[in-house]
């Protein structure tokens, strides 16, 4: 804390006394108090460097390595504290920029699972949220839409062109809701398909048996 930002010296904190026109008593008076004040200073210190050691030292335990040789330059413990959070501040960002980055270039290919697609989608985009980066609806639908295959655009299309008439925003739940069904009306479709097809050949498998 700042209050922790303690100085070297008693000085620092109030300017020695120094004689002027009063008489030799009245000064002495004043350095007295003065002296009186250093010695009491002296003693804090010592405690506040003891706990400054058991920082500094708590710290080098808590971060990397490398961070650590880069703000072990510092002899306060507050100095090193804000050299921490300069360091995490850019590593969140590029965190940040680098999430960003993974979302948009998500791709989901037309024999995926798109419902694990977008549970991943969904982790990246909390992912951002918890660092305070969170993108806009809009954005994310975006991100959305280009991920997913190609015969997926004319049931987007709809929904889009849906939207556009009744003048309101697409949101992230309504296009994963759409995508989810479609997806699960055409695995459900397939299986079918699949079921008479083996069906079909059993029977046809039977009549060249007969």
């Amino acid at each position: 804390r700042p209050e922790n930002y303690r100085p070297e010296t008693y000085k620092n904190v109030k300017a020695k006394p120094q004689k002027g026109t009063e008489a030799d008593d009245e000064f002495q008076k004043r350095l007295d108090v003065w002296n009186e004040g250093e010695s009491k200073w002296k003693e804090e210190t010592k405690v506040w460097r003891k706990e400054n050691g058991k920082a500094r030292a708590a710290l080098a335990k808590v971060v990397p390595i490398s961070v650590y040789v880069e703000i072990s330059k510092h002899k306060r413990f507050y100095e090193m504290w804000q050299a921490v959070e300069d360091q995490y501040e850019l590593i969140t960002e590029h965190q940040k920029s680098n999430l960003k980055g993974r979302l948009n270039q998500m791709i989901c290919a037309e024999k995926d699972n798109v419902i694990i697609h977008l549970e991943e989608m969904e982790s990246v985009y909390q992912q951002l949220a918890s660092r305070n980066a969170l993108i806009s609806d809009e954005d994310y639908v975006d991100a959305i839409i280009r991920s997913l295959p190609q015969s997926y655009s004319p049931i987007i299309s709809s929904i889009l062109m849906i939207n556009r008439k009744m003048k309101t925003p697409v949101t992230p739940m309504e296009i994963k809701d759409v995508v989810r069904k479609e997806y699960e009306a055409r695995t459900s479709r397939a299986g079918s398909t699949k079921a008479r097809n083996e069906i079909a050949l059993q029977a046809d498998v039977k009549n060249r048996q007969n």
